[in-house]
């Protein structure tokens, strides 16, 4: 089954805390009009700066936005800055892609770690705002193209 078992948009989660912090992120859902889900592997940097009440950007990309995904999901934010030449911008507090379908400024309510996957970090937010632009989303089945 692999990362097809359910056919997500590829989004992209990213902060600035002393530098800046982001990944691609295919494990996310809505839960409430207003609250997401979503999992970061444990041996993710973006993952282990995230803290409880962090304001940070979600991004989910259009399909014309392939290589950012590419980009995001490569390497550690430790060891480069995954934003380098991509447009970003500031949603408030929020570091957010420029030109993504959905952008988001998600405040950080909780971080759990379930049985089975202690390790990594679920992590429950509030969408404070966001912007529109367009429903042509990158999901992780065009990544095979």
């Amino acid at each position: 089954m692999g990362f097809r078992a359910v056919d997500h948009s590829v989004n992209i989660v990213s902060f600035e805390k002393n530098r800046r912090y982001g990944m691609a992120c295919a494990w996310m859902m809505q839960v409430d009009y207003d609250k997401i889900v979503f999992l970061i592997g444990s041996q993710s940097d973006t993952g282990k700066n995230i803290s409880i009440k962090d304001h940070i950007g979600v991004s989910s990309l259009s399909k014309d936005q392939k290589n950012i995904a590419i980009q995001f999901g490569n390497g550690h934010s430790e060891e480069n800055d995954k934003t380098k030449g991509i447009p970003m911008k500031k949603m408030n507090t929020a570091l957010v892609v420029e030109g993504a379908c959905r952008m988001m400024e998600v405040e950080v309510l909780a971080i759990y770690h379930l049985e089975g996957i202690e390790e990594d970090h679920l992590i429950y937010g509030k969408i404070l705002s966001s912007e529109e632009h367009g429903d042509s989303f990158l999901h992780m089945s065009d990544m095979d193209e």
